[in-house]
């Protein structure tokens, strides 16, 4: 893939909200390419996932 202009301006966004220490960026960086490689690259969510999340959302709602 050919790195754009656009790809650009969002690595500068997203890098403005890392914190200070180069460890802490990097230990944060690891975690989005963990989401964006096992999360957003999934081309169907897995339907018990669903579901868990949902649970999750209920659960929540009970509370208030």
């Amino acid at each position: 893939m050919k790195i754009e202009h656009w790809h650009r301006r969002s690595a500068l966004c997203i890098a403005s909200q890392l914190p200070d220490g180069q460890g802490d960026a990097l230990a944060i960086l690891e975690c989005i390419k963990e989401l964006v490689a096992s999360f957003l690259h999934s081309e169907t969510p897995e339907p018990a996932a669903k579901a868990k999340v949902l649970s999750l959302i209920r659960d929540c709602q009970e509370l208030y």
